[in-house]
């Protein structure tokens, strides 16, 4: 798309970063142009849940029932581990006996940043629970002085991850925006965990409250 043709300063170079923060707002009026022009003229709009379809529609003019819903999906796993003496049992085995066990995971941007802010707040109100947090999420700056009882794990294996979220007690997803829909409300639900979100973290999804999620 032509609008994104310019190169984006680079932080790296000498006095990058300066002109990175200048040139953030010009960097996101590119992306939404880009975006805008794509949704207009595309043959096909694919969006990842029904309000994100109608925003499409509202901010670039183009009729929402001609966009297409392609909502995300999991894999389901073949053994959930639904049984409470299991998932007790695999918690002990990682240290973690008779501690409830609370599980985030996402990656490094800006809406996990906040749920992670909101995280980190209540994990000091409740020593009693011990918090893993999974993920790029890992990197963000906050992460410095964690409280005694959160676990900033990081990055790990696709079978390490199926063993922590078959352990924790709970999902955690305390999100306050976004946008599309978060694949770990479908990942919690999936391996029998509680899941414990806000009303922005379940949308588009169809769950509902009290039923779904908590």
């Amino acid at each position: 798309v032509d609008c994104l043709a310019a190169p984006l300063p680079d932080p790296g170079d000498a006095g990058g970063a300066e002109l990175a923060v200048v040139d953030a707002a010009s960097a996101v009026a590119r992306v939404a142009r880009a975006e805008g022009a794509l949704v207009r003229t595309a043959t096909r709009v694919l969006a990842a849940s029904a309000e994100d379809a109608e925003r499409f529609a509202a901010l670039y003019g183009r009729a929402s029932a001609s966009i297409e819903h392609a909502p995300n999906g999991t894999s389901l796993p073949e053994d959930p581990w639904l049984d409470p003496a299991r998932r007790a049992q695999l918690k002990a085995s990682l240290g973690f006996d008779g501690r409830p066990v609370a599980l985030f995971v996402g990656s490094n941007h800006r809406p996990n940043q906040d749920a992670v802010d909101l995280l980190l707040d209540t994990a000091r109100l409740r020593a009693d629970w011990s918090f893993w947090l999974v993920g790029s999420i890992c990197d963000y700056r906050r992460f410095r002085n964690l409280p005694a009882n959160v676990y900033a794990i990081g990055l790990v294996a696709e079978a390490e991850l199926t063993t922590l979220l078959r352990a924790a007690d709970a999902g955690l997803n305390p999100m306050l925006r976004g946008s599309g829909t978060n694949l770990k409300m479908l990942d919690y639900a999936a391996h029998g965990a509680l899941v414990l979100s806000t009303e922005v973290g379940a949308r588009g999804l169809g769950f509902a409250p009290d039923t779904h999620y908590v």
